[in-house]
């Protein structure tokens, strides 16, 4: 009762009685003629909860300043009162006495002086602490994310294969930097959520915002891998949200982990870029905690936010793929289709592979050459000639500047 009065909601409710069951009595254990009371009917539970929720749906109705209707006419009369409430009413506000929030429950009396009017209004309020305000923000934004929009980003995300049989999740953003244009703050929180059935695994960190505005430059890009994750197989929600004071950003993402057997699958396919002449900071195909790259032998692939590129570029794609029979050797092809229509067959460049055992994962990075394409919305598919392989992406490529 308390969460619905603090949300500002009213509730006009109304007695089931005149509806008619669809089901029927199996057995009847009484005469006809003979009154029939609780306890005999085989409806004898549901009679029961049925009495226990017109209590519930009164009182809600009662507390929250709406409406119960339970008498003949009730479903016409509910139109009537409904208009009637939300075109004629009095907004009163006033000042509580205490200086700070004391985030408890506070009732509420509202009196008449003449006796003929009935008053209906909300029975109280939280008087929730600038503290609690922001904790109960942040955990409506994992569970709606979308609905937050005060920080605008983009964001991508995939469950990467370890060798382990665990998954880590590599995530991207790209904050557009032109909505920090007066008093930018030093930093942004960046919060990443993991549902799970009905828990979530939380992790924090830090975005320089302000270091980034001084550099010149137009987006702040960010890429981090999570922890290692047990996961089985089925349907998770991946969450990111951004923070700044009361401003709350916030992406979400359904993530399909799948359920391996003994049949080879595409798990990933990942666009993105080749960076040569960096240091590496970890293993082949790990992914670095220092600036989020996939670490490769001599060089680094970093992920596209977006599967956006210029005309004319070249493209790296990572692959991951289940290789449960330890298969050598197979080619693939990349095809790319427009609107349905077939466009191109494209020579890929195999840059690096490395099976992991451990995991019966094969990784390998491609190098995809888009000379001559023109700008536009494509489907790029990668599929495998002697193998059940195939998976397809949609990429955009943009006019050359």
């Amino acid at each position: 009762m308390k969460f619905i009065n603090e949300e500002n909601i009213t509730f006009y409710t109304l007695s089931p009685r005149g509806l008619k069951l669809n089901a029927q009595p199996k057995e009847t254990p009484w005469p006809k003629s003979e009154p029939i009371s609780v306890s005999q009917t085989i409806w004898k539970k549901e009679i029961e909860q049925w009495s226990q929720e017109l209590f519930t749906i009164e009182k809600i109705a009662e507390e929250t300043g709406g409406i119960y209707l339970r008498e003949a006419g009730k479903y016409e009369d509910f139109v009537k009162h409904f208009e009637r409430d939300i075109t004629h009413f009095y907004e009163i506000a006033y000042k509580p006495p205490r200086e700070l929030k004391d985030g408890k429950y506070h009732k509420i009396e509202i009196k008449v002086r003449r006796p003929d009017l009935i008053v209906r209004y909300k029975k109280g309020y939280m008087d929730y602490s600038e503290k609690e305000l922001e904790k109960r923000n942040l955990a409506s934004a994992f569970f709606s994310p979308s609905f937050f929009k005060d920080i605008e980003f983009f964001c991508s995300m995939d469950s990467i294969l370890l060798a382990d049989g665990n998954y880590q999740f590599w995530t991207r953003l790209k904050v557009p930097l032109n909505q920090f244009k007066e008093n930018p703050p030093e930093e942004l929180n960046l919060t990443f959520g993991l549902k799970e059935e009905e828990k979530f695994h939380i992790g924090e960190t830090k975005l320089r915002l302000k270091e980034a505005i001084k550099r010149g430059v137009s987006f702040l890009y960010f890429s981090f891998a999570t922890s290692p994750f047990k996961l089985k197989s089925g349907e998770y929600k991946g969450s990111v949200l951004l923070r700044e004071g009361k401003k709350i950003g916030g992406w979400e993402k359904e993530l399909n982990i799948p359920e391996l057997n003994k049949e080879p699958y595409i798990i990933n396919l990942i666009p993105g870029y080749i960076k040569d002449g960096v240091r590496i900071d970890g293993s082949q195909f790990t992914i670095s905690k220092k600036d989020g790259a996939l670490n490769l032998s001599e060089r680094k692939f970093y992920p596209l936010v977006e599967n956006e590129f210029l005309e004319g570029s070249r493209l790296a794609l990572f692959l991951q793929i289940y290789n449960p029979a330890k298969i050598q050797g197979f080619p693939m092809k990349f095809t790319l289709y427009k609107e349905g229509e077939f466009i191109s067959e494209l020579n890929p460049e195999r840059l690096e592979s490395y099976f992991d055992k451990g995991g019966k994962v094969e990784n390998e990075i491609y190098l995809l050459d888009f000379s001559g394409i023109s700008p536009g919305q494509y489907k790029l598919k990668v599929h495998s000639i002697q193998l059940p392989l195939e998976k397809e992406i949609e990429i955009k490529i943009l006019p050359a500047r």
